[in-house]
């Protein structure tokens, strides 16, 4: 494919945001930028923009939080894709993640997927009333707060990579509601 052709593509899809490289805290401010002008100029509504930009916080720091330890691998390279699809934006990421690791995200990611909304809630106050930091910083709360933004279970693939490694695929899916009003009238 040609890039005009892989332009068209990016158009036909309403590609708000697409990067594969490394990722940084610097990074992480551009993308946000970037997003937030993109998701203006496509006429989302102000809920949806702060849905859109609390979630893409949230899994490009779980992006920085996984990344291999080596900035100069391969392995420390992370996909990332924002795009609108009918009444919702699609947020995607994609990245590395050691097999010793991925076996406990997993879990964490099937367990967040089986609460309820009050079940998140209340657990989310729990952790938050005995706040205990992790060795990379966080709380775990990360992907309770972005099932809990978005109201959708977190979605994600994984393919093995190598002996050391598997790359996870996750998505979330943000509807917008101001989308289905219109389409409803």
């Amino acid at each position: 494919m040609n890039l005009k052709d892989f332009y068209k593509n990016l158009n036909r899809e309403e590609v708000i945001l697409a990067y594969k490289g490394r990722i940084s805290p610097d990074l992480l401010r551009m993308v946000l930028k970037t997003t937030e002008t993109s998701l203006n100029l496509a006429g989302a509504t102000v809920p949806v923009r702060k849905k859109v930009y609390h979630i893409l916080v949230e899994l490009v720091q779980n992006l920085i939080k996984h990344l291999e330890p080596d900035p100069e691998s391969e392995k420390n390279m992370a996909l990332l894709v924002i795009f609108r699809e009918y009444d919702h934006y699609i947020i995607s990421t994609g990245n590395f993640i050691s097999k010793h690791k991925m076996a406990e995200f997993k879990q964490r990611i099937d367990s967040v997927n089986q609460m309820s909304y009050d079940e998140l809630r209340d657990f989310y106050r729990s952790v938050m009333d005995g706040v205990t930091l992790s060795h990379k910083g966080g709380a775990g709360l990360g992907l309770i707060d972005i099932v809990r933004k978005s109201g959708e279970k977190l979605q994600y693939e994984i393919d093995s990579q190598d002996p050391n490694h598997d790359f996870i695929t996750l998505m979330i899916r943000v509807q917008d509601l101001q989308t289905v009003l219109h389409s409803e009238i």
